[in-house]
């Protein structure tokens, strides 16, 4: 199903010729190639597989990765991720688990349990992972059948502070230990501003359009906060910088663009939509100047249970 074809293409079009260069000589390259091309062909020839790619050298593996083992994932412990999304959380954590430790991945959406599913046979973990789709607030388990719950990019889906000090409530009997990350609202230059301001305004245009609650991002205070008053004591947190490399690339922002032009123009009322088009237009101008989007730092927190 994942060919090395497929691997080839990512290698190519993410990194550029010193950065395989690097790869290739971390792996024992000795002889002088010329092209990324056959620096590629030669990493492919000599083994590079997915998962060695995944945990190594792509930036949004490595960055879940470095998160888990904050959180301090052991060997053999059972850990339940909440909102696995693509799965890249839960292939970081399999991998720290290892042969005896177990990861049931959660998510409620079809999508993103078929994303989860495919990229944990890429990269070999899929007997280290369970995947199931369903809401965290329909899931029943025994007390403490986990080592560690994990919320990572999770809280910016669940809405409202009520609806994540729910969520806290109600994992308590599951697990002694929670480890949170997500990106915050705190940009340090223009990339970071333009992302902000993309994710608030498509956050905006979507809740006005279906006339449902959506996602957001929460500030490093309502996380801590919301983490006492439901009970957990705080143990350590960490701010991780994100890596260039998570930049939306041009393609990427086209399409977003796009989805967003379409929900904006599903709203009825006419003083909301000339608004959110103006902001639109903003996001436009910074990414017409190849100003695109890059995704503010990640605060992380564990905490323990009171």
């Amino acid at each position: 199903m994942f060919s090395d074809n497929d691997l080839k293409k990512e290698l190519e079009s993410e990194f550029s010729y010193v950065e395989i260069l690097k790869i290739a000589k971390d792996r024992g390259l000795e002889q002088h190639l010329e092209t990324k091309e056959d620096l590629v062909e030669w990493l492919l020839q000599n083994g590079l597989t997915w998962r060695e790619y995944a945990l190594n050298y792509n930036a949004y593996f490595s960055l879940k990765l470095k998160i888990c083992k904050f959180f301090g994932i052991k060997k053999g412990w059972r850990v339940l991720d909440l909102g696995c999304g693509s799965g890249g959380t839960s292939i970081a954590a399999a991998s720290l688990v290892g042969n005896n430790g177990k990861v049931l991945a959660i998510d409620p959406l079809e999508e993103y349990v078929k994303k989860a599913t495919d990229l944990a046979k890429k990269t070999m973990f899929e007997d280290a992972i369970e995947i199931k789709r369903a809401n965290v607030l329909d899931l029943e388990f025994d007390k403490g059948s986990f080592d560690i719950v994990l919320l990572l990019y999770t809280p910016q889906f669940l809405g409202y502070i009520q609806d994540f000090r729910e969520v806290l409530f109600k994992i308590r009997e599951w697990t002694k230990r929670v480890g949170i990350a997500d990106h915050i609202p705190m940009p340090k230059n223009y990339a970071e501003s333009v992302y902000l301001l993309y994710s608030w305004l498509s956050c905006d245009a979507a809740r006005d359009g279906s006339g449902k609650k959506t996602d957001r991002l929460y500030h490093i205070t309502e996380i801590s906060t919301t983490l006492k008053n439901a009970n957990w004591r705080i143990m350590k947190e960490k701010i991780f910088p994100v890596s260039a490399k998570n930049t939306y690339p041009a393609w990427a922002m086209d399409e977003n663009l796009k989805r967003l032009k379409k929900q904006i123009e599903t709203i009825k009322d006419p003083i909301i939509k000339e608004v959110y088009e103006t902001r639109l237009l903003t996001i436009e101008s910074f990414t017409d100047e190849k100003m695109f989007p890059n995704p503010p730092s990640i605060f992380a927190v564990l905490a323990r249970k009171h």
